[in-house]
């Protein structure tokens, strides 16, 4: 499903999204031991050779890993969102958080109007909730589950359409 193995994606999205420090995202590099068979000869010893306590690195370190999914056939931005629903499905991201991540590129990013606007209404609507029934809980609570499992149902359609 992925450009990589899903330990590899898990690793690399994460650290370009901010979940990940550089100092642990180095670690990593250094310690998984089928990194090489993952990504390449090429893309590896680029990684193995990276400075990683050079001023700016951290932006650099980004592009490179921008760089791998450059050579690849799939497009960094649709491995992203393809990341995304993939938690969202699994269960390993809140389905609302999910949902607000994929209506914020659908509204706001360049060249992700493919994502259904759906993922914005359901993204309003939850706003909405959380807002009407902030001193009703359990009633907010019930609304938002009701809309998560409507999202799921959205995410897994949506990831079948972009495996294609």
């Amino acid at each position: 499903m992925f450009t990589f193995q899903k330990e590899v994606t898990n690793i690399f999205l994460s650290f370009i999204y901010g979940d990940l420090t550089i100092k642990e995202f180095e670690e990593w590099v250094y310690s998984y031991e089928y990194l090489e068979s993952s990504i390449g000869s090429d893309n590896y010893n680029a990684l193995f050779d990276f400075d990683y306590w050079f001023y700016g690195t951290e932006d650099e370190l980004v592009e490179l890993i921008i760089s791998f999914y450059k050579k690849s056939d799939r497009e960094f931005g649709k491995e992203y969102i393809m990341w995304i629903l993939n938690q969202m499905v699994e269960g390993s991201i809140d389905v609302v958080i999910g949902c607000s991540k994929l209506a914020y590129l659908r509204s706001f990013e360049k060249d992700f109007d493919y994502i259904p606007i759906l993922f914005v209404g359901y993204d309003s609507l939850i706003e909405d909730a959380e807002y009407h029934y902030r001193d009703d809980f359990i009633e907010g609570n019930k609304i938002i589950r009701n809309y998560s499992d409507q999202i799921i149902e959205l995410s897994k359609k949506f990831l079948d359409d972009l495996n294609l």
